[in-house]
């Protein structure tokens, strides 16, 4: 049996056996795990190493818990990266900051250290880890290869005269997304990108000429 080793193909075996299409927060409660962000480093603790050994050796309930945590762990570490901020943390060892590809390889190395720090940080920045909790469990597990799980290449914040403000978020397969958004040469930068199909259209929201 094959080394499982990276978090897609970890995701893409327990969709190919669930044969059903759900987010990390469905998968939870299908296997009966409240998936509250106590309970979700709480996993990641006891069951992110597990996605990282040979399937075989693993009972059903550990391997959907391990599969679970390693969801969950993507999904941390590609909104931290998305956000474009990294994770400042208090230690006994003074005050250390983790970029997305610190934790990443945390993540694999020393899991235990890795779901450590989001502890820590849940318990020091509140707020910002809450809301990259409740971006990462609304994650789809049947699309893996979505903005989600692809690889940020760039981040770019931008501002105009009148005071709009937006991050445009830039993968490594050439699509974008767009948070906010400002006037571009007075028109929503959001349509421009729309109409050029750098990102899908959607209901806004669209800034108006001022």
């Amino acid at each position: 049996m094959k080394k499982i080793t990276n978090f897609e193909i970890l995701i893409n075996t327990i969709v190919k056996e669930s044969k059903k299409k759900t987010t990390p927060k469905e998968f939870a409660k299908e296997i009966g795990v409240d998936l509250t962000l106590d309970k979700a480093i709480d996993m990641m603790k006891k069951y992110l190493k597990s996605s990282n050994v040979v399937e075989s050796k693993l009972g059903p309930k550990t391997r959907n818990l391990a599969a679970l945590a390693a969801i969950l762990a993507a999904g941390f570490i590609n909104v931290i990266q998305a956000q474009g901020e990294p994770l400042t943390v208090k230690t006994p060892f003074g005050v250390k900051t983790y970029e997305a590809k610190d934790l990443k390889r945390l993540s694999k190395t020393d899991p235990k250290t890795f779901a450590i720090i989001i502890e820590q940080a849940a318990k020091q920045q509140s707020s910002y880890i809450n809301k990259v909790f409740d971006r990462a469990k609304g994650y789809n597990v049947d699309n893996p290869m979505s903005s989600e799980f692809k690889t940020v290449k760039n981040t770019e914040n931008l501002s105009d005269e009148f005071g709009n403000e937006g991050r445009l978020i830039s993968y490594d397969d050439g699509t974008k997304e767009l948070e906010g958004d400002v006037l571009h040469g007075g028109i929503s930068f959001r349509k421009k990108l729309e109409q050029r199909g750098e990102i899908m259209k959607g209901m806004g929201p669209y800034v108006e000429q001022k």
